[in-house]
């Protein structure tokens, strides 16, 4: 799915320091709806900590953050999940002792979807449906601890489509450590569901081939600022984008 020409996530001047460090400096970033628009940076950039900004589990020492035009950079995390934004982790976090589908039906069942769970029929077979997307139904009532580094990656994506509405999804290194048959998997689903569902995506990856396969924009940060955006064939030759990949 193109994206729309409407502004769906917008970060204004959005500072972070922890002490003495400034992890995000005075970072402003417009993403429009419809997109998957790929972060990319060397080590330490700032990437997982913008991750953290949009969606709450850091707050912003100065700046804004706005969904629809509407500031959220003061809402709790849970209730930002509520407004349509959901993450992933780079190391997944699962719920090892519960079974896949359990771990699947955690988020419709939260309190930031209301009284979702009263429509448990209908949420087990969207579960169930899911998982045959992304190749898990097999596993469905293994426990989660018995999963592979890579399914485990696949559960986590699953379960964050559980989520409704299901607005923008934040994903930290989807790729890493996993086989090339799982980051096939990954990558359909994310082309599906932004064409079928017109989810906005917002990928961190250190995977190049990955993210000119997905992203037709690319914002890259260097110690917390924006120095660069456009297509990866474009931002790949703008001097100051190869300085902080030589000196990272």
């Amino acid at each position: 799915m193109a994206d729309s020409g409407i502004k769906l996530l917008e970060t204004e001047n959005l500072t972070k320091r922890f002490g003495g460090l400034t992890a995000i400096d005075d970072l402003s970033l417009s993403i429009q709806e419809g997109e998957i628009r790929g972060i990319i940076g060397p080590n330490g950039s700032g990437k997982t900590t913008l991750m953290n900004l949009i969606s709450g589990l850091y707050k912003a020492t100065s700046g804004a953050i706005y969904l629809d035009g509407n500031r959220i950079d003061q809402l709790k995390p849970n209730v930002r999940t509520s407004k349509g934004i959901i993450r992933t982790f780079q190391i997944p976090k699962v719920f090892r002792d519960m079974t896949v589908l359990e771990n699947m039906l955690v988020p419709a069942l939260s309190d930031s979807q209301g009284d979702r769970y009263k429509q448990r029929v209908e949420i087990v077979d969207q579960a169930q449906e899911l998982l045959q997307f992304v190749q898990l139904s097999h596993m469905e009532n293994r426990s989660a601890k018995t999963l592979s580094g890579g399914q485990n990656q696949l559960l986590q994506i699953a379960r964050g489509f559980m989520i409704k509405p299901l607005r923008i999804y934040l994903m930290d290194e989807p790729f890493a450590g996993v086989n090339p048959q799982i980051k096939s998997v990954i990558m359909e689903s994310i082309k599906e569901m932004n064409r079928e569902k017109g989810i906005t995506f917002i990928v961190v990856s250190h995977e190049m081939p990955s993210i000119r396969r997905l992203c037709d924009t690319v914002t890259v940060i260097h110690e917390g600022r924006c120095i660069a955006e456009g297509t990866l064939e474009k931002v790949a030759h703008v001097p100051a984008v190869i300085d902080a990949y030589i000196g990272g």
